[in-house]
């Protein structure tokens, strides 16, 4: 199907290094400014993490329901690609998530669900499929690419679409490029127009280079350290968290697959779309924390290109579908109980 948007120009490519006399010298420098930068997010997120605990501390923990991890996987157009799947019947909804996160980023919101068909989609080069990524595409706009043959290949005519960070940038650039496959859009904490890389991701970015030359224990460090500065305002949840997100990149090479992920950062992805979400005309929903690095006056914008409503949920960080699944839960809830029955087909007696 011919797509509406016009391709966004290519990612430049890192050019190679030329072969130098001192280039161990160089390689010493890069590491030690790598390990360098590396202590220094340590820090921060040490300092966050500190600071959230002393808000926090006194909160009860929160009995939330937690879904079961739901895994399917298959191969699409030579690709292995992987989600949770949960219910039957209903509405399909499709969950993407972002950076440095996986499908498990919803186990709190899918239990809050109620006559849909989710779909947990796993991105391209994260969680399980960090393998799957390497030596492929992995930027916003090629995973939009694989979500869409993901979509035909499970015959998904139409579903309502939910994205958090980069997802958010995935289901716009898929809902640009055919909306006639969209039932409805919920964005929640996304990626939009220029609002990202945020200031944790830019400084983990800068590192990147460096990233695949050290030892795991250096390489979680950083991961934890953006994580914190990401924020999750609730400290028992930011520290399950990290234990759920890591684990997939403790089992592969931890260093080179985040370096992959952030090398493929470009907000040119989603600045190319912009001009089409005022036109797509289907129920839609945004949900942001006021406290989130990805400034909340560009998911306001992206209310009003949409013409829905905006949830902002005071104090809230960046991981909103963990800290406040309910929030989002009744975003994605109230989408879908909008979607217009499908029309029967003809000859088709009409419901009594």
């Amino acid at each position: 199907m011919p797509s509406n948007v016009p391709p966004p120009p290519p990612v430049p490519a890192h050019p190679a290094v030329p072969p130098h006399p001192r280039e161990h010298r160089s390689l010493a420098l890069r590491v030690g400014v790598g390990i360098g930068v590396v202590a220094a997010l340590a820090l921060a997120g040490l300092v966050t993490l500190v600071l959230g605990v002393a808000r926090r501390d006194n909160l009860p923990v929160r009995d939330w329901p937690v879904a079961d991890e739901e895994p399917r996987s298959r191969l699409v157009d030579g690709v292995l690609l992987r989600w949770e799947e949960h219910g039957e019947g209903g509405v399909p909804v499709v969950l993407v998530h972002g950076l440095p996160t996986s499908p498990r980023l919803w186990r709190r919101v899918i239990p809050r669900l109620q006559d849909c068909h989710v779909y947990a989609w796993e991105l391209v080069g994260y969680g399980r499929s960090i393998r799957a990524g390497a030596g492929r595409d992995i930027s916003v706009a090629a995973q939009a690419r694989y979500l869409y043959a993901w979509m035909r290949a499970l015959g998904l005519e139409r579903a309502v679409l939910v994205g958090h960070d980069l997802g958010g940038g995935v289901v716009q650039r898929l809902a640009a490029a055919h909306p006639e496959h969209v039932a409805g859009l919920v964005l929640v904490d996304s990626v939009a127009f220029d609002n990202w890389p945020s200031p944790p991701v830019r400084a983990a970015r800068a590192v990147r280079r460096v990233l695949p030359m050290l030892p795991g224990p250096a390489v979680h460090r950083v991961f934890a350290a953006t994580l914190a500065s990401l924020g999750n305002e609730d400290p028992a949840v930011r520290r399950e968290s990290g234990r759920v997100y890591w684990a997939p990149y403790r089992s592969t090479r931890a260093g080179a697959a985040l370096a992959r992920q952030l090398a493929s950062l470009d907000n040119r992805d989603t600045r190319a779309t912009s001009g089409f979400l005022g036109g797509l005309g289907v129920p839609a929903r945004v949900v942001w924390g006021s406290r989130d690095p990805l400034d909340v006056a560009s998911g306001r914008r992206l209310a009003t290109l949409l013409r829905a409503p905006i949830d902002v949920i005071e104090g809230a960080r960046h991981f909103t579908p963990e800290a406040h699944p309910d929030v989002v839960a009744s975003a994605i809830q109230t989408v879908v109980a909008a979607v217009p029955a499908p029309a029967p087909l003809i000859g088709e007696p009409a419901p009594a």
